[in-house]
């Protein structure tokens, strides 16, 4: 067969690359504590399973493209417990954050029209926009300290084109751990209107904050109609599998096109969306004990890894992750050597190699991610480990 360009260009994915390496490691009897995959290992609410008893024997049609009346109902819920007003017309339910942001893409951007991202950033961001041949136009993070800092504002729109239609960012960032002021968020706005451009907000980790509380784009006042909002009750409710997300826009001419985009595929899993509806409802104080369990982990991280002279480490505001540099080091090489060639009492770490959160893999040959997803005990051990191999690499 003929692959097209699209099939041919589009990158593997980092988070799964050395996915397979792992298991064949574990299958040979080492223990490998996984970091490189931001999946959470805490169960989600009791009420999730409760909700399953739902389905002991009834009919399962097809759900309305837009999803569930009351799926649409809960995640109204959810934004008004957090001080958001969203109108049932001004959201759809989507398969997981990626199908959302599939649609806001495909609905803002033709082929060869451009969307700015900020460096590094979430990998699959790329393998979107190669699928509906959009192109990215990256901007590297500035370095402040232990972590990063928004570009200028001048430098943002030195970015800026005719053919620029969106700025895709998510807050708090994953790799970076970046978490959006409210002054970051009003630049962006002022520079969306100033340009007639969208910002496309991917909130997925939005809560999830440990300086400051997370803003979302819809709080602000005076862009709502520059604003797209991507979900997800992946991350908050430790739920990546329910795969159930959202999108959120005030402009009902892009929400039109994302309904017929919908329609299209024809429907979410209802067995989903029906557990997602207890999930979503009064759901506030589970997102508010999961920041104190990731406030401890963040924690384990800062006393093991934040004063290891060998790397240079951001420390979190947002999120779960850890981006880390190796001067002068390959983290390819690290990743694979981790899982083939190193052992500490028969165990290791597995991390995620850093070139896949580049446009250009190049920009990241130095830098790995980790994942906050082991509880504290188990994360005191494989931190304890990475530390040491660490050391090891740099001076082999």
């Amino acid at each position: 067969m003929k692959i097209s360009q699209r099939g041919s260009h589009v990158k593997e994915s980092p988070l799964r690359v050395l996915a397979v390496l792992a298991s064949q490691v574990e299958d040979k009897g080492k223990k490998v504590y996984r970091l490189n995959v931001g999946e959470p290992d805490d169960y989600p609410p009791g009420r999730v399973f409760d909700a399953l008893t739902l389905f002991k024997k009834q009919k399962i049609k097809y759900a309305p493209a837009v999803g569930l009346p009351e799926l649409i109902e809960a995640w109204q819920s959810f934004y008004k417990d957090v001080g958001i007003n969203v109108n049932s017309n001004e959201l759809v339910v989507t398969s997981g954050a990626s199908e959302a942001l599939i649609f806001a893409l495909a609905a803002l951007a033709d082929a060869n029209d451009e969307v700015i991202v900020f460096e590094p950033y979430y990998a699959n961001y790329t393998s979107l926009a190669t699928l509906l041949g959009v192109k990215l136009v990256p901007l590297k993070f500035k370095k402040d300290g232990q972590g990063y800092k928004l570009p200028s504002r001048n430098d943002i729109e030195d970015k800026i084109t005719d053919r620029t239609k969106a700025i895709l960012f998510d807050n708090p960032s994953n790799p970076s751990g970046y978490h959006y002021s409210t002054e970051d968020l009003k630049t962006l706005g002022e520079l969306a209107i100033k340009h007639g451009i969208t910002l496309i907000g991917d909130e997925v980790y939005r809560g999830i904050a440990f300086e400051g509380s997370s803003k979302s784009l819809l709080t602000l006042p005076g862009y709502k109609d520059n604003v797209v909002i991507v979900d997800s009750v992946s991350k908050r409710f430790n739920l990546c599998g329910l795969r159930i997300g959202c999108l959120v826009c005030r402009d009902q001419k892009l929400i039109a096109a994302v309904r017929r985009f919908a329609q299209g595929r024809m429907a979410i899993s209802v067995v989903d969306q029906k557990v997602a509806v207890e999930t979503l409802n009064n759901s506030l104080e589970h997102t508010q004990n999961l920041v104190q369990i990731y406030q401890k982990r963040r924690q384990v991280l800062i006393d093991n890894l934040g004063g290891l002279k060998e790397i240079e480490i951001s420390i979190p505001a947002g999120t779960f992750y850890s981006f880390i540099r190796l001067p002068g080091k390959s983290s390819d090489e690290f990743a694979r050597w981790l899982l083939t060639d190193y052992s500490h009492d028969n165990q290791t770490v597995a991390v995620a190699p850093g070139g896949g959160f580049y446009l250009n893999p190049q920009d990241g040959q130095e830098e790995f991610r980790i994942a906050l997803v082991l509880k504290s005990d188990e994360l005191q051990i494989a931190l304890g480990i990475l530390r040491k191999a660490i050391q090891e690499f740099v001076n082999k």
